[in-house]
């Protein structure tokens, strides 16, 4: 029997914690004051748990999900919960999108779990499509999770069922690998909003207001890993990888 998370990651997807949806709905509410939205685009978007809870606040805006883990988008498809009015299958970091398509492009807790090689690609594509952008991401000081990544590394290792290239891919994708310096970040254009309980922020601005030269990022290479032969081994890798990440920003 598969355990747990590795099913529940290979088949549903992950969300982000609840508490967010606050700080998106008083973001979203600041930008309606002096503009109109229509479409807001959801990047990295997992099972569309936010956009639900969003949809409901703003019953009148359009949600479009983007989304690398075919799963995901599958269950989006072939779900009874249509969540978003479209779906894609994409990388964040190449979105097959058309300039300024969404009027706020929205990317919660995914730029973290890129690697290092495509965190700019990324922003440089939430830039691209939409008018403004709010971006979630965990400061660095909580990007290395130690509980939960203890916790997977042993159940990792003690898994009896080969993984394969797919369950490795959407294992991968829920790690964080990345973290951004939150004062470039505000160098660059962004406005952070403190979310007091848990010492993170939220960030948005207008994306012709954003210089993307600013932003200082630390992360996992790509290229680090180990070679793909065994699926097992190069996600172990990895998980120790994310719990050596070096989050001090001396800047």
């Amino acid at each position: 029997m598969m355990r747990y998370y590795r099913g529940y990651i290979t088949t549903v997807g992950q969300n982000s914690p609840e508490y967010l949806n606050k700080y998106m709905k008083d973001i979203i509410d600041k930008i309606l004051q002096t503009d109109t939205i229509k479409t807001i685009g959801d990047i990295g978007c997992g099972t569309g748990f936010h956009a639900n809870l969003l949809k409901k606040q703003f019953s009148d805006i359009k949600f479009i999900g983007v989304d690398f883990s075919k799963a995901v988008v599958d269950t989006h498809q072939n779900g009874g919960n249509k969540i978003f009015d479209e779906i894609y299958l994409a990388s964040s970091a190449k979105l097959p999108i058309d300039d300024k398509y969404f009027d706020i492009a929205i990317s919660m807790e995914n730029l973290e779990h890129l690697f290092y090689e495509e965190i700019l690609d990324a922003l440089y594509e939430l830039k691209r499509t939409g008018k403004y952008i709010i971006i979630t991401t965990p400061t660095p000081k909580n990007v290395v999770h130690v509980p939960f990544l203890t916790r997977e590394i042993y159940e990792a290792t003690c898994d009896p069922i080969p993984l394969n290239k797919h369950d490795y891919l959407c294992l991968e994708a829920c790690i964080h690998k990345s973290t951004i310096s939150p004062t470039s970040l505000i160098e660059a254009g962004f406005t952070g909003v403190r979310q007091d309980e848990y010492g993170d922020y939220a960030y948005y601005a207008k994306s012709e207001d954003i210089d993307l030269d600013k932003i200082r990022i630390k992360g996992i290479k790509k290229s680090s890993l180990l070679d793909d032969s065994d699926y097992k081994e190069k996600y172990l890798d990895l998980l120790h990888k994310s719990f050596d990440l070096d989050t001090e920003f001396l800047f």
